[in-house]
C-alpha cells in the first residue's frame, strides 16, 4: 500500500473512530432507571466496548511502527479490532434498545 493510500485509511478510520466515541458516550449518558440485572448487564458490555475501544486505539497508535510489508496485516488487525468495538457497542445498544426509545 503506498503512503498515501496508507495515510487515507488512517484519516478515514480515525474519523470513524470519532463517530463511534459520540456513540459510545451518549449511550454512557444515557441515564435511566432500568432492573439490577439490566444494570448488571450493562455495566459489563459498557466495560467489554471500552476494552475493545482502548485495544483499536493501541493498534492505531501504532500504526507509524510497521513498514510498509506489514501494512496489510497491521490493515487486517485492524479491521478485525474494529469489528469488536462495533459488535461490542451493538451489544449495548440492544441491551438497553426499549430504554433508549
Amino acid at each position: 500500500m503506498t503512503d498515501s493510500k496508507r495515510k487515507e485509511w488512517e484519516a478515514k478510520t480515525h474519523a470513524k473512530l470519532r463517530k463511534l466515541d459520540a456513540e459510545i458516550a451518549e449511550l454512557k449518558a444515557h441515564r435511566m432507571e432500568v432492573s439490577d440485572q439490566l444494570k448488571s448487564k450493562r455495566s459489563e458490555l459498557s466495560a467489554k466496548m471500552d476494552e475493545k475501544r482502548e485495544a483499536l486505539e493501541e493498534k492505531l497508535q501504532e500504526l507509524n511502527s510497521h513498514s510498509d510489508d506489514a501494512w496489510e496485516d497491521f490493515k487486517d488487525s485492524v479491521s478485525a479490532s474494529w469489528d469488536e468495538v462495533t459488535s461490542a457497542v451493538l451489544g449495548v445498544k440492544a441491551a438497553l434498545k426499549d430504554k433508549l426509545n
